[in-house]
């Protein structure tokens, strides 16, 4: 039976947007029903970009922190953007600097294979996950009274809000749900041609906000944990 995982996931003291990143989705993606089992050991990633993340699993508790840490076993490179797309699948990394991956992966392999599952995890459905983001966001400022959301691939709708929307967003389900995950933010998503907005740009300024805010308001995401255990019974 597939069952959603809640572990305590805890960062580093000032951690890194990076950091914060890896951890929103951790949460998000677990409270996904999933067959996925949690293994145990430290793994690093490494972003192409630059940062990089160590996560220690342990049972029921993950922790994160920036780097490399020497105690990591295995090492893979991933875009953090595309945590939860598996249509991007990690590279195992064998010491952090592209050698020895094949001894790696014999010394690893169970580990190896489950942390590449979980590195590929989806993000909540985006109905779901807009519903969430509308609890935390419509008192913020700056948010429009209403949102209406096509989804092209699922050809589906959703109003958040009463009254006529006020602003609109148009995109695929996966852009949308990294968008109502926090995952990413919708004036960059708008400018790079990913998601479509009609929108002022006082409201385009309060969504994009209200998407850090779910990123990175709380260093231990307690917001978005309440909400989790809140929609979840838990």
């Amino acid at each position: 039976m597939n069952t959603p995982m809640h572990p305590d996931i805890r960062v580093e003291d000032d951690p890194s947007p990076a950091v914060l990143m890896m951890a929103n989705w951790l949460r998000l993606a677990l409270s996904v029903p999933t067959s996925t089992r949690l293994a145990t050991g430290i793994f690093a990633v490494t972003s192409p970009r630059g940062p990089s993340v160590t996560v220690n699993m342990r049972p029921h508790i993950i922790s994160l922190e920036s780097g490399m840490s020497d105690e990591a076993r295995l090492f893979f490179r991933l875009d953090f953007n595309h945590l939860g797309d598996s249509s991007h699948k990690p590279v195992i990394d064998g010491d952090g600097k592209n050698t020895d991956t094949i001894r790696a992966y014999i010394k690893h392999p169970w580990l190896t294979a489950r942390i590449r599952r979980l590195l590929v995890l989806p993000f909540p459905h985006w109905q779901e996950g807009a519903a969430r983001f509308w609890t935390v966001a419509a008192t913020l400022p700056d948010m429009p009274k209403s949102l209406l959301v096509t989804c092209n691939d699922e050809a589906q709708k959703m109003t958040l809000g009463e009254g006529e929307p006020e602003a609109k967003i148009t995109g695929i389900s996966l852009a949308l749900a990294r968008l109502f995950a926090g995952h990413t933010i919708l004036s960059q998503e708008s400018y790079i041609g990913r998601l479509h907005c009609q929108v002022s740009l006082q409201h385009l300024a309060g969504l994009s906000n209200a998407g850090l805010e779910l990123r990175l308001g709380d260093h231990q995401g307690s917001q978005i944990e309440n909400l989790l255990q809140s929609s979840t019974g838990i």
